[in-house]
């Protein structure tokens, strides 16, 4: 009997308590994994402390060690741990999980630093092709060649830079989202950040390298739900058909290439500058951009937009 009640009484652990809230919500793996990379970085500072044994104070002094360390974490990452714990720890008292009197996590974000979005101009745009058309002519007659195959990492800055769409989505795609007929790529729902299924159009300098690709795919025997942009099955040296390609790889690509051309490009750069280059006309592109770029609300839109030098001297001339 006494042994029945210690375990009934047994507090749950950060583990247990995120499978309950993964079968009651049935949240996507990446929410899943987010969940996970937020409780890790806790038990790094408290790995013996359990879900009802944490206190505000522990959660400051985590927060002044967090932050003040080197390398400490981003004020928007910190931001972003606690809303996620803050919410699981939340679902946990609702659950009647959890027995405490009230959540912890409360009253522990801080202010965010501006961060200065990289977007991109069209002189970058044009070193980064130039640069790529030269390894691509090299690669016909070396064997040693930055990005190979340069076909392939030329398709994915122009899917990237004509889309907007997060890298996330597009190592997720398959050949069957795109459809060449309608001209449209479909972003599944369990691809997106928000939940949401959306299609985007297929500009037409994008076309040419889409082709390429889905003919490359089928050559080398990629089926339809396998990943579409992975390196390792066009690569022979990684060829492996059961090895995804990973976001370092494409971090990677992007990070050479910043300095092979000697200007910084990020994969998440073509959202900014896909934003903010329609932006430039909101009367008419607002609503577009946001189509694009698949949020749900006006407000996530507007934070990708940076108002350049040009715009603002325009603005001024023009009052």
């Amino acid at each position: 009997m006494e042994q029945h009640t210690q375990e009934s009484t047994k507090s749950i652990t950060w583990e247990e308590l995120l499978e309950e809230y993964r079968l009651q919500k049935r949240v996507k793996p990446v929410t899943l994994r987010n969940y996970g990379i937020a409780i890790r970085c806790f038990q790094k500072f408290q790995p013996d402390v359990l879900p009802e044994q944490v206190t505000h104070k522990q959660l400051l002094y985590w927060r002044e060690a967090a932050l003040d360390s080197e390398p400490g974490l981003k004020p928007i990452s910190w931001n972003t741990y606690i809303d996620t714990l803050r919410h699981l720890f939340r679902f946990g008292l609702e659950s009647a999980l959890l027995q405490c009197d009230q959540n912890p996590f409360y009253k522990l974000k801080v202010r965010e630093t501006d961060v200065e979005f990289i977007v991109l101009g069209t002189e970058d745009m044009d070193a980064y092709r130039q640069h790529l058309d030269r390894l691509a002519e090299k690669e016909k007659v070396a064997k040693q060649v930055s990005f190979r195959p340069v076909w392939f990492h030329r398709c994915l800055l122009e899917t990237l830079y004509n889309t907007g769409m997060r890298l996330h989505q597009l190592l997720h795609l398959h050949q069957t989202d795109i459809n060449l007929q309608k001209n449209t790529i479909h972003l599944r729902a369990a691809i997106s950040k928000n939940g949401k299924s959306y299609s985007i159009p297929i500009a037409e300098p994008l076309r040419p390298y889409l082709e390429q690709l889905l003919e490359n795919a089928k050559r080398e025997g990629i089926r339809g739900n396998e990943q579409l942009f992975n390196l390792n099955r066009f690569r022979k040296r990684y060829q492996q058909e059961d090895t995804p390609m990973k976001k370092s790889q494409v971090h990677y690509f992007f990070g050479q290439l910043s300095r092979q051309v000697n200007c910084k490009v990020t994969s998440h750069a073509f959202r900014h500058t896909i934003a903010t280059t329609l932006m430039r006309h909101p009367d008419r592109n607002l609503m577009i951009a946001q189509a694009l770029l698949g949020h749900r609300s006006l407000r996530s839109t507007l934070r990708y937009v940076t108002v350049d030098m040009d715009q603002i001297r325009e603005a001024l001339n023009n009052r």
